[in-house]
């Protein structure tokens, strides 16, 4: 069975595009559980009246993305599941990289992610973030992301990340001292030291309207992502690349 899992925080329309694609495209045996970090739009009254059929979490706070999915995950009854951002969704049926999943030895797989024209989204996969990341953005030669065919790689994006349950007990999901931002390079990181595989499997493609569940202070965003940039760093890097990258956000005043 596929175990569908969606956190929600304040998405409304997005998450009633999205959980309709889902059951349009998503066939029985199917488990689809919502996750809300205590919305306050009206979210979810609208998937109790509009989606009886899903298993709606409901939180009395905010307790970030990985933890919210880790909630999902622990209850989630599927042999393979689905990390599904509300801001995406799906515009064909997933059985091609299901198929892949199953004749494979891939245990974390990323279909292509789009945007709304057709285009592919960039940094969605990759190698794990270094301190000459930045410099290897702006030299030429083919991206990942651009790539025809599955390729294993570092990391890839949660946005839509399909996983074996064999993944999730070896890795036990998501850290949670990540509120957003790098979870998904944290945990394709502890996967990797696991002996798990990861892909890209650009052949499937899910539409995916990048930031669009992550909408609102533009000041306390950035300020997750550089936190959590720096713990992602703290955990995998040495410690003289996290000390140039603390040093060099205190100078530039990112806070």
């Amino acid at each position: 069975m596929l175990s569908v899992i969606i956190v929600n925080y304040n998405t409304k329309k997005l998450i009633k595009r999205c959980l309709t694609s889902v059951y349009r495209w998503l066939k029985d045996p199917l488990e689809v559980i919502i996750v809300d970090n205590n919305s306050t739009d009206g979210s979810r009254l609208m998937i109790k009246k509009d989606f009886p059929q899903a298993k709606l979490i409901s939180l009395g706070k905010n307790i970030g993305f990985g933890g919210a999915n880790n909630l999902g995950l622990r209850s989630a009854q599927g042999d393979l599941f689905l990390l599904l951002n509300s801001d995406a969704y799906l515009i064909s049926s997933p059985s091609a990289i299901v198929n892949f999943i199953k004749k494979t030895d891939a245990d974390l797989v990323s279909p292509r992610l789009i945007k709304a024209n057709g285009t592919t989204q960039k940094y969605i996969c990759g190698n794990f973030y270094n301190l000459f990341s930045p410099i290897k953005k702006l030299l030429p030669g083919t991206k990942p992301w651009n790539s025809a065919k599955p390729i294993k790689v570092d990391w890839v994006s949660a946005a839509a990340l399909f996983l074996t349950r064999k993944a999730y007990l070896k890795t036990g999901g998501f850290d949670e001292t990540y509120f957003m931002y790098f979870e998904d390079q944290d945990l394709c990181y502890r996967a990797q030291k696991a002996g798990l595989n990861i892909y890209y499997y650009p052949k499937y493609a899910i539409c995916h309207d990048e930031g669009g569940s992550s909408k609102g202070n533009k000041k306390k965003i950035k300020k997750y992502y550089y936190q959590s940039l720096i713990k992602f760093f703290q955990k995998t890097r040495p410690h003289w690349e996290e000390l140039v990258v603390s040093l060099s956000l205190k100078f530039l005043r990112v806070k």
